[in-house]
Order: C-alpha cells, then structure tokens, then sequence
C-alpha cells in the first residue's frame, strides 16, 4: 500500500519543504490540505504553481484533504451559498486534476443533522461528483466526531449510500471511527467497496502504534482494497519532522 502524508502535519515554510520533507523520510506521496482561505485563493495561476511545485520536487500530491467542504449540507439551504460552497469544490477539483491526484477528502462536518441534511446531501452532491467523475477523481466523505450528522464511519456510509453516485465514497479514518465508538476493524468490513481512502493515527491518549494496525490491514486485504493510507499524526509542537518519520517506520513495521 502506498503512504502519503498530511501536508498539514509536516514541518516547513513552503509547499516545496514539505514535498522534500517527506520525500527524504520515504512517503509516497503528499496529501495536501485546502483550508476555505487557500480554495478562495486558487485561481489558474496559483494552481499551475502548485503543480510545478510538485513536478520539480519530484514528489506527487495524490490526494487532497478539502476541509473547505465543512458545513455543505448547512450551505446548501439557500442558492448563494450553495454556490459559493459549489465554487470551492470546482476550485479543489481543478487543482486536483491539475496535480494527478485521484482522491479529495470531503469533511463532512454539519452544525446540524435531521433528514434534510441528508436530503441535500442526495440532491446536491451528485452534481459536483459528475465533476470530479469527468475529471477521473472521487469524492471521499471523511466522519468527523463533532459533527451534529451522522459523524461515524457507518453515518457518512449511509451518506455514500444514499448519494448512490460511483465517484462518492468514505474516506475512513481508524482514529476517528474509535472516537465515534466504532470498532475500526468492525467498520472496514461494513463499508468495503465504499472505502476510497484511509486516514492512518491514532486518538487521544492511543497513539498510532497502539492501534490495531494488524487488524485493520488484514481486513482491508479481506475486502480487496487497493487504495492508499495516508498518516494523520499531528504533533503542534515539533520543531523537525522525526515524529513523521516514527510514524511511518511503526506502519512499515506492520506490513504497510
């Protein structure tokens, strides 16, 4: 399985210190965030520079971790702004498709839940999916745990199911499926096929190597997921990126 690394977990002034950070440790790939004020900023300019950043470090962005996409279903209550939510996503699927990513991470937080949620949910995410389909990417819905709706690995499974759209999936994290009470080896096998992704930590006072790491790898090959696992370790306050490199020698240590 390859390894990335969340972009926002790694030591660095610059998109290309992070690129070369995690190259020299032996990732596979970067992950990089877009928080709302990087997706306002992206225009053609900032995206083509993003992916030279990319090209001349000799290092890849497979996937992109879209936390602009908190509050989607809230935002799509009213036209304006859903379609200032519908122009981050456009503006996340362009930089995407510009760096040969495949995969966004679509968090999925909502200051309310109720089946409206997720009736927008199943009305209006079809349409930024055939986006990103035409595009060769998918849309990963990740559970969030303070989220008010359907904040679990089962509760964004029933999003993907209900959506019923081949470029909408789960992007399953192990931690938080743990802190939503789920058994994250239990959760593997409830959403097989779903599982576009995989978000690699741990959680509170569990750390990743005390994680069931053997477990969740052994289920994912019993589903036949060929995807990529991706480390969420984040530590404030590091000053170098050795705790990166901890993190992936414990999942090489188990298979990963």
């Amino acid at each position: 399985m390859e390894i990335g690394c969340y972009s926002g977990a790694v030591v660095g002034k610059t998109l290309r210190d992070k690129l070369e950070a995690v190259k020299a440790i032996g990732y596979d790939f970067l992950e990089l965030t877009v928080s709302q004020e990087d997706a306002d900023a992206l225009n053609d300019e900032i995206i083509d520079e993003i992916a030279r950043t990319s090209e001349s470090a000799g290092f890849p962005i497979k996937s992109l971790s879209l936390g602009a996409f908190v509050e989607f279903a809230a935002a799509c209550k009213e036209e304006k702004t859903r379609a200032a939510k519908y122009e981050t996503a456009r503006r996340a699927i362009a930089l995407a498709s510009r760096c040969g990513a495949e995969v966004i991470l679509c968090a999925s937080w909502e200051p309310e839940g109720g089946p409206d949620a997720l009736a927008r949910y199943r009305t209006y995410l079809p349409p930024l999916a055939d986006i990103a389909a035409e595009k060769g990417l998918r849309l990963a819905i990740e559970h969030i745990g303070g989220s008010r709706f359907l904040n679990s690995p089962a509760g964004v499974g029933r999003i993907a199911r209900a959506v019923n759209h081949p470029a909408v999936g789960v992007y399953f994290d192990i931690g938080n499926a743990m802190h939503a009470g789920e058994d994250p080896v239990a959760a593997v096998t409830r959403l097989g096929s779903l599982i576009f992704q995989v978000h690699l930590k741990g959680i509170g006072d569990r750390p990743l190597e005390r994680m069931p790491l053997d477990a969740v790898l052994e289920e994912l090959q019993a589903i036949g997921y060929a995807g990529r696992g991706v480390t969420e370790v984040i530590d404030s306050r590091a000053t170098d990126n050795g705790y990166l490199a901890d993190a992936l020698a414990t999942l090489k240590a188990h298979g990963l």
